[in-house]
């Protein structure tokens, strides 16, 4: 479902989308890219139909986001967690892969009050 609680349907070219006129169709074509509805494939250029994609469960990618952001909230060190991940300057790391986490900001926050 989309967000607007319409049906996401793929239909390859020559497809009939009559039937479907009240979903959202995503058109693919005989290889399974996505294209509109000539055929002709999206280049990176061209903006695509907004439709959000729905996983269901994880994708495993989005694990490696969570390893890392959980390894650097629980005090791993920066070269450490950069060798880890493959990574060859820590910038990717710290902009990408590390994510606020909330006990922590409220934590950091709470130290405060104990400078009265």
């Amino acid at each position: 479902m989309s967000d607007d609680g319409k049906r996401i349907v793929e239909l390859t070219i020559g497809d009939d989308p009559t039937p479907y006129s009240d979903c959202i169709i995503e058109w693919r074509d005989e290889r399974g890219w996505n294209c509109n509805e000539t055929g002709k494939r999206y280049s990176r250029t061209h903006k695509r139909p907004k439709v959000k994609k729905h996983y269901r469960g994880l994708v495993f990618h989005e694990l490696r986001h969570s390893h890392f952001t959980r390894r650097l909230a629980n005090g791993m060190d920066i070269p450490i967690a950069q060798a880890h991940g493959g990574w060859i300057k820590p910038t990717m790391l710290l902009n990408t892969y590390s994510h606020p986490v909330p006990e922590n900001v409220w934590a950091s926050a709470g130290f405060m009050d104990d400078l009265k």
